[in-house]
């Protein structure tokens, strides 16, 4: 009977002899960007940041940084809240101000390869990622992915034409000088990329004389290229001056009498062109 209450003593008191743990840091690390994609050669800005409870403290952190073949990194530069080892491949900070809530860890630049594949993703990975309490206890935090579509910068036109009409079409070529003799005329256009766009077609009213239409592509990653179409229509009314007089009077005789003066003007009729 007296083994039963020593024992029963004992867990009592255990709890009370062993210290509470309390719980864990938890935390998050996250990649915003200031684009979803871009065109080879175009770069991209990247923030990379922590995120842990209002009430936790984070004293120093670790992690890796990598980019996948479409990508390569421009720079890397750490916030400056930071100390410690700055090489983005293998990041170990720590800071005299422990942080906690969402806080900046660096800012990443990253450019799409000149030979990066159009179409695919180019991928930025955080990864082995460590968080240090106020405690320095180490928690693992999940690593995480960011992707950047590699987006087509093609700009041309596969094909511009005109509904009757005959046009010389080169894609290089942005200009194009025409007469056509008509109230109206249908401008078609198709981009080389099924993923740019092109604004100017339709149907396009002729006044007499020069009517400049500009049809203007514009590819996926944001490029542009604008194809104009000088058109001249003939005819209408045209009153020509006198070059000697300047107006439309083709003379103006002064005849001097004993009468007075007599003044008589002879206009000269519009002409069609």
């Amino acid at each position: 009977m007296k083994r039963k209450i020593k024992i029963l003593y004992l867990l009592v008191l255990l709890p009370l002899l062993i210290p509470l743990k309390t719980n864990a840091l938890t935390g998050l690390i996250g990649i915003n960007c200031n684009k979803t994609g871009m065109s080879v050669n175009a770069e991209a800005v990247c923030t990379i940041t922590g995120t842990v409870g209002a009430t936790e403290k984070v004293s120093a952190l670790k992690l890796v940084i990598s980019v996948n073949n479409n990508l390569e990194v421009v720079s890397f530069v750490t916030n400056s809240i930071w100390q410690g080892d700055h090489d983005y491949t293998n990041l170990n900070l720590y800071t005299d101000s422990n942080k906690s809530g969402t806080f900046n860890i660096g800012q990443l630049t990253v450019r799409a390869k000149s030979n990066a594949t159009v179409g695919q993703n180019g991928i930025i990975s955080v990864t082995d990622v460590v968080f240090n309490d106020e405690n320095f206890e180490k928690i693992n935090i999940e690593s995480v992915t960011q992707n950047l579509k590699v987006l087509s910068s093609i700009d041309t036109l596969s094909s511009l034409t005109i509904t009757e009409e005959t046009i010389e079409f080169n894609a290089d070529t942005l200009t194009y000088d025409l007469t056509i003799d008509k109230e109206s005329i249908t401008i078609e256009a198709t981009a080389t990329d099924s993923n740019a766009t092109v604004e100017g077609t339709g149907i396009k009213t002729l006044k007499h004389g020069t009517n400049e239409f500009q049809i203007i592509v514009t590819s996926e990653g944001g490029t542009s290229k604008i194809y104009t179409l000088n058109i001249n229509r003939p005819g209408g009314v045209k009153t020509e001056e006198n070059p000697k007089t300047g107006s439309n009077y083709s003379s103006i005789i002064v005849v001097i009498t004993t009468l007075g003066v007599g003044i008589y003007l002879f206009i000269k009729k519009p002409r069609k062109i």
